[in-house]
């Protein structure tokens, strides 16, 4: 069987890939790991992207020595598909296939500004309360704060100065998939679009009916095309 690591979304862990991991583990050797600062222990500050796809990087290093890159492959969901890319990108050969669901590509001061504008935790606490108590359960009580904090000013920096540039997709060599929900309103069919016609070996699914946050999307959706993405 293929190994599949999945990478969670910048405000996620591991946990948020249960219910997908059960039923991906019939077909797939599943992997998965919670990045600096979202296991729930003290974050190292400040969060990069750079970090990110290090750990990714660590991980396939200490986990997944002597298998071939053609039987790795990576699902990211969010930021997590995001990290994979500009992991390959700067380490080309190491994944044999990328798919990303809901992964933001336009980093600009205007879009930075905007997703960073909602993570305010005092704002959060009075608007999304159920949401914090999410976020508590994950990181903990004395730690959800700053992994918001941190997170917010990481998208900033990706505002002035992008991970991944367009240009740079270009630069990428394996199979890609990039799938984005009609109804997401933080990710713009556009921008993934755009990203998809960039790279050499590329596939764009638009899935109906389907908004941003993964637990609200019926896993079934994303494992027929998970499984039919890896496995062809």
């Amino acid at each position: 069987m293929k190994n599949l690591i999945l990478l969670h979304g910048a405000l996620g862990n591991h946990k948020q890939f249960d219910t997908l991991a059960s039923e991906l583990e019939k077909q797939f050797h599943i992997h998965r790991f919670d990045f600096p600062g979202h296991d729930g222990t003290q974050p190292v500050l400040p969060f990069t992207i750079e970090q990110y796809s290090g750990e990714l990087g660590n991980y396939i290093t200490n986990n997944l020595a002597g298998i071939t890159y053609n039987e790795i492959a990576v699902f990211g969901y969010s930021m997590g598909g995001y990290v994979a890319l500009h992991h390959e990108r700067n380490s080309p050969g190491r994944i044999g296939k990328i798919m990303t669901l809901g992964t933001k590509f336009d980093w600009n001061p205007d879009s930075s500004a905007l997703e960073a504008s909602m993570l305010k935790p005092q704002k959060m606490k009075n608007k999304i309360p159920a949401f914090v108590q999410t976020l508590i359960d994950k990181f903990g009580e004395h730690n959800w704060e700053n992994v918001v904090n941190a997170t917010a000013k990481m998208m900033l920096e990706l505002g002035d100065n992008p991970a991944l540039r367009i240009e740079d997709y270009g630069d990428i060599e394996c199979s890609v998939q990039i799938m984005v929900g009609d109804k997401d309103v933080m990710v713009s069919l556009e921008e993934s679009i755009a990203v998809y016609r960039r790279l050499k070996n590329a596939s764009l699914a638009v899935l109906p009916n389907v908004i941003h946050p993964i637990d609200r999307i019926r896993p079934k959706i994303i494992i027929t095309h998970i499984t039919d993405f890896l496995l062809d």
